[in-house]
């Protein structure tokens, strides 16, 4: 709808998905509108994609955008979906410093979509997902345990505790990552729902050569799906 990610608007686009609702209506079926899942107009991603701050406004725009031109048929709204994943796929598992910028802009885009999509009703019930999986130690050592914590605060509470507590978790510290208060206040919108996705769990070892965690993941001896294998391949190397 938004080619460039702003600006213009594809009327055909949006002409479709008008029509892709009206269809699920009158079929019985609740529409369902998740803003993001991966899909950044290339335009965007030129400027620098979720590493540019600019995007949060863009991103801002875009919710108000869908919330008046749906809104009138659409009640339930998804902000993003596993804002994990963006993170690592957007700027890559290499580099540290780039995730945690990208990771913190989807949180104040995030934000400030809900913000708007206020302001265009109070109706709507909004919320977002995040995948949270389960983070156990490979043995009952005290060393294992911290770095099972530790995987579970960069993983998961990365994302919930800013949104629910208005802080980031204790290993924010360590990084040595001291955002505006503004910025968590911002993060931290009431919502209606948290969706929750859960694939698999990890097995973690403390490894004191991670910088972040002092932890790793551990592949499992036993038969795994697809999709668990990828996963231990595409965790970020640097945490």
């Amino acid at each position: 709808m938004l080619p460039k990610g702003k600006g213009v608007v594809n009327k055909t686009g949006l002409n479709f998905y008008k029509s892709l609702i009206d269809e699920l209506l009158r079929s019985g079926i609740d529409p369902w509108v998740c803003l993001y899942h991966y899909d950044l107009p290339q335009a965007l991603q030129d400027e620098g994609g979720w590493a540019n701050q600019n995007i949060i406004q863009y991103f801002a725009d875009y919710a108000e955008l869908m919330g008046r031109e749906l809104g009138d048929k659409v009640r339930r709204w998804v902000i993003l979906n596993e804002p994990r994943f963006c993170a690592l796929t957007a700027p890559g598992a290499e580099n540290l410093e780039l995730y945690l910028k990208v990771s913190h802009n989807l949180q104040l885009a995030q934000g400030k979509a809900v913000q708007v999509l206020r302001d265009v009703s109070q109706n709507f019930q909004i919320g977002t997902i995040v995948d949270l999986d389960a983070v156990h130690p490979i043995s009952d050592a005290e060393k294992d345990r911290k770095a099972a914590d530790n995987l579970d605060e960069f993983y998961h509470r990365w994302y919930i505790d800013p949104l629910f507590k208005g802080a980031y978790p204790p290993l924010a510290r360590k990084i040595g990552l001291k955002p505006d208060q503004q910025d968590l206040d911002l993060i931290k919108q009431p919502l209606d729902f948290l969706g929750v996705n859960c694939y698999m769990r990890f097995l973690a070892t403390h490894d004191p050569s991670n910088p972040v965690t002092e932890a790793r993941r551990v592949k499992k001896r036993t038969p795994t799906t697809e999709m668990a294998g990828k996963s231990i391949r595409t965790g970020c190397t640097k945490c």
